[in-house]
């Protein structure tokens, strides 16, 4: 019995009146372990006054849907905030260990009022501290939820929160934003992403 290893790739040919024929026959080289990195999260749920009881119920939506899709390893923190900051009580957790009741609440009632200016610096300020504090091995990403739309004009802002997630040699943390809604500030939040090798 040959212990050859087969060639990764093999081709023939054959001739037919009608056309001739060539076939490939590849031998992918498949990783033997999963490359699925572990992530963790802080998810940054935008309730300021831009936002309509119609847009929060979408960004809920697509929450909801969101841990369904993640790895049940990955980790999560999840934040409301417009000119404040609030947190789901219990830090990082595990998405498969989530209460989904207790998030839908916590939604719920950070959501009811939806008032005041958003305050995306001051979040993302929490949300990089938070990742820094418990230092795990996983990716650290922010998951922003919103339409981007700054109470503060001007391009001084927009560089600020650029550099607040580039850091200085390589990026602080993974920036990918879903924006729901009819107004969106999409420069910004591109900005962002591609900053920090992310995704809008």
């Amino acid at each position: 019995r040959s212990t050859q290893k087969p060639p990764a790739v093999t081709t023939a040919t054959m001739a037919d009146p009608g056309g001739d024929y060539f076939m490939v026959r590849a031998r992918p080289e498949l990783p033997g372990v999963s490359q699925h990195t572990a992530r963790r999260w802080v998810v940054l749920h935008d309730t300021s006054a831009s936002r309509s009881p119609t847009e929060l119920a979408a960004q809920t939506r697509f929450l909801r849907h969101l841990l369904r899709e993640l790895d049940e390893a990955d980790r999560l923190s999840l934040i409301a905030f417009d000119s404040t900051i609030r947190d789901l009580p219990g830090g990082f957790t595990r998405v498969d260990k989530l209460d989904l009741s207790t998030v839908d609440d916590f939604l719920a009632r950070e959501g009811r009022d939806h008032v005041g200016a958003s305050n995306l610096g001051a979040a993302l300020d929490h949300a990089l501290a938070l990742l820094d504090a418990d230092a795990g091995p996983e990716a650290p990403h922010i998951l922003y939820l919103g339409d981007g739309l700054l109470s503060t004009p001007g391009d001084a802002p927009r560089k600020a929160l650029r550099d607040q997630l580039a850091g200085t040699s390589t990026p602080r943390a993974t920036f990918v934003a879903a924006a729901l809604g009819d107004e969106n500030d999409l420069p910004l939040l591109d900005d962002l992403a591609t900053a920090t090798g992310g995704l809008r």
